[in-house]
């Protein structure tokens, strides 16, 4: 079994430390969006990576971030599955090939628990309030990888 605790922090929140030595999960509110995320994503430079995106300015979100690339691309690909599930998500978002994270990290050890500390990424930045405790716990165990998670990323 593998737990991983993550906290995503507002773009306001982020010191330029973490930018520069880690990689990171983002979660993308356009000012068009009201109540679905409208993308999330991974990369080593995130700052880099959202000034790439055209969304409609200005740009708010969340980061969360992590000294392992597979952990973060996994996280990534959950969100978008969990904010597809939730019906949250606007349509950019595609699981792709981050999901193969997901298997190696699920072939590896079995369950994978991820919580999720800070702010809420499916609750608009406007109104989030930062928590100290776990908000969100998303766990892949057997059941549920082999039914859901891989039989989604086949049929897509």
């Amino acid at each position: 079994m593998k737990s991983i605790t993550v906290t995503f922090l507002k773009f306001n929140e982020i010191s330029l430390d973490l930018i520069l030595s880690n990689y990171g999960v983002y979660v993308l509110w356009d000012s068009q969006a009201k109540k679905k995320v409208t993308y999330i994503g991974y990369s080593d430079n995130i700052a880099k990576r959202i000034k790439e995106h055209n969304f409609y300015s200005p740009i708010n979100g969340y980061a969360a971030f992590f000294s392992s690339k597979e952990e973060a691309k996994c996280l990534e690909a959950l969100l978008i599955d969990t904010a597809k599930d939730l019906k949250r998500l606007m349509h950019y978002n595609e699981i792709g090939g981050h999901g193969i994270n997901m298997d190696r990290l699920y072939d590896k050890y079995g369950t994978i628990k991820f919580y999720i500390r800070g702010h809420n990424p499916f609750n608009h930045p406007k109104t989030s309030t930062f928590r100290d405790e776990v908000l969100h716990k998303i766990q892949i165990n057997e059941d549920d990888y082999m039914d859901t998670f891989r039989a989604r990323r086949k049929a897509s």
